[in-house]
């Protein structure tokens, strides 16, 4: 009895510390999940760039022109390995799943997939503005699916900067809360949408749409699609910098009429409860023994 006594109790007490929303079975937005994060470290991107951020898929056997680049390249593997190729030095060298590659860009180079599956590479061109994306030889006849490339023009970007890649997966009802980065943030829906709030606005994002957010522009971004969203993400950090910052708590403001009537009801359920828990502890506490 005393047991049971006690059960009640603690229910009572629980369903009074318990937020709201929780106390009435309502799920919190969960956060979402990083798959792939990785980063090079540049010290000569051009200030004015044209920065490239692209998706490229390769099948078995699949390689690129050979070709080089005029700014720094970070190339990250999110799925299989590939395999980089310098003609004028004959360097053959391999990239593995989940590792970063800044490339040697001004040498003569191609990529390609020497494995039996299929590879999937993420990549960050710093191309001083108005140049070629890349200056390419002639084209491979298996050539390589540029799935995905999104061009933002960026200005003002210092010399040393650390390119960091995410991928982040998001499911139904995921949520970031208002964040900002240390440095430029650019972004490329992989798979399903997203909903974009900023500045006061929101915007819909589907695969293949692409953004770019100056350093400290607050953001977030939801899923509340029924799919999982996936979200290719650089961000461009001049030394020092924080990769991500939370926006600070607004200070507490006074409830509306309606805010107020809601939260009344809510609390006088909760008592409610907590009283009938108490009452029949009470009861069970004065029923006597049988002898």
């Amino acid at each position: 009895m005393k047991q049971l006594m006690i059960l009640i109790a603690a229910m009572a007490i629980l369903s009074l510390s318990l937020p709201v929303g929780t106390a009435f079975g309502q799920r919190a937005a969960s956060s979402p999940i990083i798959r792939h994060q990785s980063q090079c470290e540049v010290s000569d991107a051009p200030s004015l760039v044209d920065a490239y951020q692209a998706v490229l898929d390769f099948a078995p056997n699949q390689w690129t022109a050979t070709h080089t680049h005029q700014g720094p390249v970070c190339v990250s593997q999110l799925v299989g390995d590939i395999t980089f190729r310098f003609e004028s030095t004959g360097v053959v060298m391999t990239v593995p799943a989940g590792k970063a590659y800044l490339e040697d860009s001004r040498t003569m180079h191609a990529a390609g997939n020497t494995t039996t599956t299929a590879a999937r590479m993420l990549v960050t061109n710093l191309t001083p503005r108005g140049k070629p994306q890349a200056d390419a030889g002639p084209a491979n006849p298996n050539p390589v699916v540029r799935t995905f490339n999104i061009k933002n023009e960026l200005s003002d970007l210092p010399a040393r900067i650390t390119i960091v890649h995410l991928v982040l997966d998001f499911a139904p009802g995921a949520s970031t809360p208002m964040q900002m980065h240390g440095g430029w943030g650019l972004h490329t829906v992989l798979a399903g949408e997203l909903t974009l709030q900023a500045q006061g606005a929101q915007q819909k994002l589907k695969a293949g749409d692409g953004l770019a957010e100056a350093a400290g522009q607050f953001y977030a971004l939801a899923n509340s699609g029924t799919e999982t969203a996936s979200l290719f993400e650089t961000v461009l950090l001049p030394p020092g910098a924080t990769l991500t910052t939370d926006q600070p708590a607004a200070p507490s403001t006074l409830p509306t009429t309606g805010d107020m009537n809601q939260n009344m009801i809510t609390l006088g359920l909760l008592l409610g409860t907590a009283l009938i828990a108490f009452a029949g502890a009470f009861v069970l506490m004065r029923k006597p023994r049988r002898r």
